[in-house]
Formats: C-alpha cells, structure tokens, sequence
C-alpha cells in the first residue's frame, strides 16, 4: 500500500485515528472491504491533508480469527487495489470521483 500510494505509512490498518471532518465532506468513500482505511488516507494525502504517526502498542488478538492469508482475500485484495489506485489518480480538491 505504500509503493503504491506513496504513503510511508508504518501501520494503515491501525484501528485509531483521527481525521478532520471536512475531509468526508471532500471525499467519496468507494471501498467496501479491507482497503478503506487505505483509501481514506490515499484520498486525504492526494487532496493535500497532512498525515502524522504516533506509535502506539499492539496486543494478541483476544478473539476471531485472521482470514488476511486466504488466497481469495488476497487476490480481491489486489483486484481492489489497482482499482482504487486509478480512482484516487483522478482525485482533486472540488472533485468527487
């Protein structure tokens, strides 16, 4: 996700974050499945949102089960992701893809 969106991100999928709310009043949301985090961010960088990083502690999974490493997951995973890498390309400030 890095290469590809040129994030230099250490962890996209983090659960925390905080994003200013005119951003979602800028940008339409497409993705409906484990890139949307990488979208949000992809989309606020293109749009010139500055991004931060504050390390933060991560624990054992405490229930479920991971599915990242079923080959199906994966390739709708990069399905979705070249997708999306051409949308955002067309993404500016006043245009909702």
């Amino acid at each position: 996700m890095n290469l590809v969106f040129r994030l230099w991100l250490r962890d996209i999928d983090c659960a925390f974050k905080i994003y200013p709310r005119r951003l979602f009043e800028e940008i339409e949301i497409k993705s409906l499945g484990a890139l949307i985090d990488t979208e949000v961010l992809a989309r606020a960088k293109r749009l010139g949102y500055s991004i931060g990083q504050i390390g933060v502690h991560h624990y054992p999974r405490a229930a479920g089960s991971q599915t990242g490493a079923n080959l199906r997951v994966i390739l709708r995973a990069f399905q979705e992701l070249f997708l999306l890498r051409r949308d955002i390309a067309r993404t500016s400030r006043g245009s909702q893809s």
